[in-house]
């Protein structure tokens, strides 16, 4: 997928799931990098392919705090750091329709993480 089309089909499928808690982001400015490289602070949330959804139940019954349905029974992510960047990877991994994106991690500093963004590569 080229990085328009890519972009596009991002604004396309959003469905706003997690918003920060009022005023937690005050004065942070987050953008995307069309060149693929991230959001400007280093991490980059998680994402669905919500559309695509097979409603499988392999992410949900990885971790039911980032992951969750919405009301067509297609998994979004609820909380890109409500749990371990493994959990995201793992979750990629497994899912059937090949729909997770898990980012980067929030937490650069978790165990094995070398190891898991190698894993991660080729879903994001």
């Amino acid at each position: 997928m080229q990085t328009d089309e890519r972009i596009q089909h991002i604004i396309d499928t959003f469905e706003p799931a997690w918003l920060p808690p009022e005023g937690e982001l005050k004065g942070v400015v987050v953008a995307i990098d069309p060149a693929g490289g991230g959001a400007s602070n280093g991490f980059t949330p998680a994402y669905i392919d919500s559309n695509e959804c097979t409603a499988c139940d392999e992410c949900i019954n990885i971790n039911a705090k980032i992951f969750a349905y919405n009301d067509k029974k297609q998994a979004y992510v609820k909380d890109p750091k409500g749990g371990p960047f493994k959990d995201l990877v793992k979750a990629a991994e497994k899912c059937s329709a090949g729909v997770i994106h898990p980012g980067t991690p929030a937490d650069p500093n978790e165990k094995g993480v070398d190891k898991l963004m190698k894993r991660a590569e080729k879903f994001n």
